[in-house]
């Protein structure tokens, strides 16, 4: 019996919809193996092996999908919970993998499925449309990438703790501005930056803190301040040590301000050009360095304003966000099919005999009279997982920083 077949098998033994994870134990207890990986380990293996066949359309037609439940849980398609009876909070199973043209019936069923799932909102990602006049749009992009970075993110949220310390304490409001880096000491205050006269042991335990994991961080954070109300400036120093280190790393490590590059304070502006090293590597030629074609022509994509270029990145972004969403909920198995639903929905809907594209609102009026027509996807799962891929390698490997040097 081949895999997919000892898969199918074990579904079949469960009476009602199932988890994944519930179907994978089930499997593993059937059929066990002698592997050596730890328990949580073998069972995720075995989900992802389940999972990759489902979005194949290994068992296209076969199972039912309840989409009301998160995560989704299945089951298979018997004589008794056939296609015709059919609730409306489930639907049948039918991969649309590689495939570009469909009936239009099922098209705008498969849209209709994605409505309630706030996190397939394509329309939100307008904003990286509508910036034809914003000056500095490139930096505006690797922004957002280097925002989305895993360790730009841990920073961030140690930041924003220490920014929700100065909101519990309406003492602390004058020091804002000196606490997050904006503003100097001497302007506002007087006698020598505190932070100086810090003993260089001291400043040391401060910065490991800096570097703990965000819930040890905080503890550590809530223990140095374990005092009724601060009062006076050394009450907040180790704050002050701590927010620099963090808002200086940001800048030398990432190339970025916690708030974006243009960061206004008094009519004024921070130039991306002032944080970023003038013997980085990124400002030479790309032809001295090893970036591949693919990632060259995404980088033009990316900085070049063309209406269809700007929709292009949105849709990117979009693609990277739902695809992170889709993997923080351990629900990976129709996330490039939900994708290619959401962008036909917003980009419109080929009809073939029409050779004219309809918005979906207009196919939703016509749906009666469109109905036995041919459609098109705007696009298929194979280009969504490659442009997802090229998001994560300038995300994760930072290659965005290109991005501000093009």
């Amino acid at each position: 019996m081949k895999m997919h077949e000892k898969y199918l098998k074990v579904l079949k033994t469960f009476d009602d919809f199932v988890t994944l994870k519930e179907w994978a134990i089930k499997f593993d207890e059937t059929y066990p193996t002698d592997s050596k990986d730890e328990y949580d380990v073998k069972i995720r293996k075995i989900e992802k092996n389940i999972s990759s066949l489902l979005s194949n359309g290994k068992w296209s037609g076969m199972l039912l999908i309840d989409k009301n439940i998160k995560p989704q849980k299945m089951k298979f398609v018997t004589k008794e919970n056939n296609a015709e009876n059919i609730n409306k909070n489930q639907y049948l199973v039918k991969s649309t993998k590689n495939v570009k043209s469909i009936n239009f019936k099922f098209l705008m069923e498969g849209i209709k499925h994605l409505l309630e799932d706030e996190f397939i909102n394509r329309d939100k990602y307008s904003h990286f449309e509508n910036n034809v006049d914003f000056v500095g749009y490139k930096e505006y992009i690797a922004f957002e990438m280097a925002i989305r970075n895993k360790n730009v993110i841990d920073i961030s949220k140690k930041l924003d703790y220490i920014d929700k310390i100065i909101d519990k304490y309406q003492n602390l409001d004058s020091f804002r501005d000196w606490l997050r880096g904006i503003e100097h000491w001497e302007y506002k205050f007087e006698g020598d930056p505190p932070e100086l006269t810090v003993d260089l042991d001291k400043k040391k335990g401060y910065i490991f803190i800096a570097e703990l994991p965000i819930t040890k961080f905080k503890q550590e954070i809530d223990f140095i301040l374990n005092i009724e109300k601060p009062t006076k400036v050394e009450d907040i120093v180790p704050l002050k040590i701590i927010a620099d280190y963090l808002q200086n790393k940001l800048v030398r490590d990432y190339c970025i301000y916690k708030d974006g590059y243009y960061f206004y304070k008094d009519d004024k502006y921070f130039d991306p050009n002032e944080i970023i090293d003038l013997d980085s590597i990124f400002k030479h030629d790309f032809n001295t360095y090893n970036l591949d074609n693919k990632l060259k022509s995404a980088i033009n994509i990316l900085t070049n304003r063309k209406a269809e270029n700007m929709k292009q990145t949105a849709d990117m972004f979009f693609m990277y966000d739902y695809y992170n969403s889709k993997k923080e909920a351990n629900d990976m198995t129709f996330y490039s099919q939900d994708i290619k639903f959401a962008l036909t929905k917003y980009h419109g809907i080929d009809i073939i005999t029409s050779q004219k594209r309809f918005s979906y609102d207009y196919c939703l009026k016509y749906e009666k009279e469109l109905d036995n027509q041919q459609a098109s996807f705007y696009t298929v799962e194979k280009t969504i997982t490659d442009k997802i891929k090229i998001m994560e390698k300038f995300i994760d490997q930072e290659l965005y920083k290109y991005i501000l040097f093009y």
